[in-house]
């Protein structure tokens, strides 16, 4: 599904309970006053206003996220995926493009469960904190988990990775487990980055196999310390990408 689809696919799902989740919100205002007084379309509109500084988007987000949680997640679900939509759009387009781990009907469909599931658990009791950018953050980690299992089991994509060192692959495949493959799909985003191929097997023996800089460094002819210092570079490249 094209990303203009997916959000006209979201904003459907919006019109489609705008009736019953108006009136809910109506009933909000005597225990959240941050929603008292809005309409469904404020709320939307107020929600993806990123000039609004965070402390009150804060109030709004945690307010509705408490209000949403004593709700009907039937008819606040797709309230909250039209609040979040150029968000979730945004990440939609991202993880598609690390290919070919999942199609990006899959990544969509992903992106709503966990979207549902993250509003229940993050925390909603500081407005102060960016309540927003927690949120998507978190749904952003559910979503990479989602896809790092998906990376652990489908072979070919590890060959992808690996190119032509299909031990490694295999290698990989047999001693996956959680936190390995997470690595995993950090070094697929770092992949589709400029780091040279050297980086990328340098960031797999270490993070993956998890070999010593000593061990690495006198392979490779250099000091631990050089070794150190050009892994960091290459993470750092990597967090900017997730990060972006």
């Amino acid at each position: 599904m094209s990303p203009d689809r997916f959000s006209r696919q979201l904003l459907l799902g919006f019109e489609a309970v705008r009736a019953t989740a108006e009136d809910a919100l109506k009933r909000a205002g005597p225990t959240e006053p941050a929603l008292l007084g809005l309409s469904l379309d404020d709320l939307v509109r107020l929600a993806r206003d990123s000039s609004i500084p965070v402390s009150d988007q804060g109030a709004l987000w945690a307010a509705f996220l408490r209000f949403y949680r004593r709700g009907r997640a039937d008819s606040l679900g797709p309230v909250l995926l039209e609040m979040l939509a150029p968000a979730l759009v945004s990440l939609s387009k991202r993880f598609s493009t690390v290919d070919p781990v999942a199609s990006s009907l899959d990544i969509q469909q992903q992106l709503v469960i966990e979207t549902i599931v993250a509003a229940r658990y993050t925390p909603a009791d500081d407005p102060s904190k960016p309540v927003k950018r927690q949120l998507v953050l978190e749904i952003k980690r559910r979503v990479r988990r989602w896809l790092a299992r998906e990376v652990a089991r489908r072979a070919e994509s590890l060959e992808a990775l690996s190119g032509d060192d299909r031990d490694e692959s295999k290698a990989l495949v047999d001693e996956s487990r959680a936190h390995q493959a997470e690595a995993v799909w950090e070094l697929a985003e770092l992949r589709n980055s400029p780091a040279c191929r050297n980086d990328l097997k340098l960031l797999w023996r270490l993070q993956v196999r998890g070999e010593t800089l000593a061990d690495v460094a006198r392979e490779i002819g250099c000091t631990p310390k050089a070794l150190d210092c050009r892994r960091r570079r290459a993470r750092a490249r990597l967090r900017r990408q997730i990060a972006a």
